[in-house]
């Protein structure tokens, strides 16, 4: 992820701004609104601070997820052969790596399990 979009920028400055109010509820509700507006196109929280600094972004952090665990899930997901829960793992997994979260051994561990029952050995 690089800088934040920039039709992205005006509605977090807005929500931002939002959050100089002195009723909680208000306040709440904006960092709840900041949230979905920086999930829904692909930042989080710690992009907008790297935004403010000037400093690195998600994808820039150690802890970058290792590409291949990438490109399993993207294989993966594009194939019809997972089960149901399978599938919802992955969908998961995608989601955490989309966010910038590295994957624990054990999620790799499973992801490559996946990948090698399902694509590795149909090849």
């Amino acid at each position: 992820m690089n800088a934040l979009a920039p039709h992205v920028r005006p509605k977090v400055a807005r929500l931002v701004a939002m959050l100089a109010t002195d009723h909680d509820a208000e306040a709440l509700a904006a960092v709840r609104a900041l949230h979905r507006v920086l999930d829904a196109n692909g930042h989080d929280l710690n992009d907008l601070a790297a935004a403010i600094e000037g400093s690195q972004t998600a994808q820039d952090r150690p802890g970058r997820p290792e590409p291949h665990a990438e490109a399993m899930l993207k294989a993966l997901l594009a194939s019809a052969v997972l089960t149901p829960w399978e599938h919802g793992y992955c969908s998961d997994l995608a989601r955490l790596i989309y966010r910038g979260a590295r994957l624990s051994p054990a999620q790799l561990g499973k992801l490559a399990e996946i990948y090698a029952q399902r694509i590795g050995g149909a090849g």
